[in-house]
């Protein structure tokens, strides 16, 4: 089994740590010099499972987090996000965001193979 340690920091509000929901995508790659990166997978953290640090003392002691990875399907729910989004055809941030995700499920496939 394959460990990455990284670690990753936002600036935002503390309520927004609040809001149900609220959650941040990792999307994983290996690093190849010579030939294409792969997908690896991809994991979700809900941010209401943290509480706001004050960035100005100390984070060493922070717990860590281990979140598991997983290729990413296309949701079969044609209620999901996922289709909602992509039947928003005016809205240039969901369609961005759904043409990034059909990359990675198309990726995702090829790494299933």
């Amino acid at each position: 089994m394959a460990c990455c340690v990284d670690c990753f920091g936002s600036r935002s509000r503390p309520s927004t740590l609040e809001v149900e929901g609220t959650a941040v995508l990792f999307v994983c790659y290996d690093w190849d010099m010579i030939t294409k990166d792969d997908l690896i997978g991809e994991c979700i953290y809900l941010l209401s499972r943290t509480k706001a640090v004050d960035t100005e003392k100390e984070v060493d002691g922070l717990k860590q987090v281990m979140l598991p990875l997983s290729l990413p399907d296309e949701p079969e729910d044609r209620h999901s996000a996922y289709y909602v989004l992509q039947s928003r055809t005016w809205d240039k941030a969901a369609m961005e965001f759904i043409k990034m995700r059909k990359k990675l499920f198309k990726k995702a496939d090829s790494e299933r193979k």
